[in-house]
This record gives structure tokens, C-alpha cells and sequence, in this order.
């Protein structure tokens, strides 16, 4: 049960409360979401999850949109954040720093699980114009972290110079963002082990090719 503040908290420890009930109701939601589909869950099933009434949501979030809306944004300021090591450093090898976005979207999916995947593929439809423009333009951002690590390794040499960078970044996150339907938490191989095995796979795909032996025999 969600348990709100008495009256012998302090107004600080009122609003940690107040963050903690939040997470705790979006976390609740989404398994919800997942469980049920957005359209087949109310904000009463919301509530009763929690374990109080349905108008007290109403303390935290605006309608049942703002609290979609909210999940996605959180879990997507998250994963950027992990990122930003590798965003500063921009001089580094490109090899490491994509093996490095790699491995922490491997990891945070498979952690993470299918259900915020399903959200963002299915789920996001029904968020507002302006709220569906803020969460596409934070994946757009990883995006462009992605292309601009493809683009300095093109110019270094360590990336073939003829592949299409927004291609190369789309098929990325695309094969990143299929682990989620196969991987299994009991399987044999673990979140780091995957995240490894595709670094591999995507970094030999976009690496020049050396020139083929019998050409250059003539």
C-alpha cells in the first residue's frame, strides 16, 4: 500500500514522500500497461493496486495520459543519463564508445524488460500531440548520439566510409531492441555476455572491408 504523509512530517520529508508514492504508482501502472494494454486499463484498477482511491491519484498525476506520459519520460531520462560518460567524451575511439552505448542499451533492456519496449512501440499513440513530441525527440537524441559516434569513426578510418550512418544507427537500435522478445532472465547467456555478442556483431558489419584477395592479384 501506498502510504501518504502524516501530519507530523516535514515539509522535505513530505515531498520525498511525495516523489516515492510517484514512483511506486507509475511503477504499478506500468505492469498494468503491460498486463492489460493502456486502453484496458482505468485509473481505478490503477488505484486499487495501490491500495487507495481512485481521486487520490489525482494528487499526483493530472489525468491517466500525464501518468503514460510520465513513465516514459522517466525511463528514457534514465537510460540518457548512463549515457552521458560517453557523449562527453567525444575524442575517444569510436569503436569503444559505440561498444559502449551497446552495452548499456543491451542491459538496461533486458533489465528493464518487455514492458517498457511495449510501451514505446505500441503505447505511444496515446500519449498528447506535445507529450508525443517530447518523448520522440528524447529518442530521437539517443539517435543522434549513435550517429554522431558512426560519423567520427567514418572519418577516423576505423568505420567502412561508404555505409549510411542513419541506416547503420537504425538497424542498431533496431537489433538492440529485439533482445527483449527472445532473451530469457534463466537462459544461459546473461544481460553482459549479450550485450558483448552484439557489440562484436555490429562493429564487424561496419568495419572497412579489406580489399578482396583476387583483385588484387590482377
Amino acid at each position: 500500500m501506498i502510504r501518504r504523509a502524516g501530519p507530523g512530517y516535514k515539509t522535505g520529508s513530505r515531498s520525498a514522500n511525495k516523489a516515492a508514492s510517484k514512483a511506486a504508482i507509475i511503477s504499478v501502472a506500468i505492469d498494468l500497461f503491460w498486463e492489460n494494454g493502456y486502453n484496458g486499463t482505468s485509473l481505478r484498477d490503477i488505484a486499487e493496486a495501490c491500495g487507495f482511491e481512485a481521486a487520490n491519484l489525482y494528487n499526483y498525476f493530472r489525468s491517466k495520459e500525464q501518468l503514460l506520459y510520465e513513465a516514459m519520460q522517466e525511463e528514457l531520462e534514465s537510460f540518457l543519463e548512463l549515457l552521458e560518460p560517453v557523449v562527453a567524451d567525444s575524442r575517444g575511439d569510436p569503436q569503444q564508445r559505440l561498444r559502449k552505448v551497446v552495452e548499456i542499451h543491451v542491459e538496461r533492456m533486458l533489465v528493464v524488460g518487455r514492458r517498457y519496449k511495449m510501451m514505446y512501440d505500441s503505447e505511444i499513440r496515446h500519449l498528447s500531440p506535445v507529450h508525443r513530441k517530447r518523448i520522440v525527440g528524447l529518442r530521437d537524441y539517443y539517435g543522434e548520439i549513435l550517429f554522431a559516434i558512426v560519423e567520427d569513426g567514418k572519418k577516423k578510418g576505423v568505420f567502412a566510409s561508404d555505409i549510411d550512418s542513419r541506416f547503420a544507427v537504425l538497424m542498431i537500435a533496431s537489433l538492440i531492441m529485439r533482445t527483449v522478445f527472445w532473451y530469457s532472465p534463466g537462459g544461459r547467456l546473461t544481460p553482459r555476455e549479450i550485450a558483448g555478442m552484439i557489440c562484436d556483431f555490429i562493429l564487424d558489419g561496419i568495419r572497412p572491408r579489406r580489399p578482396d584477395i583476387k583483385a588484387r592479384g590482377k
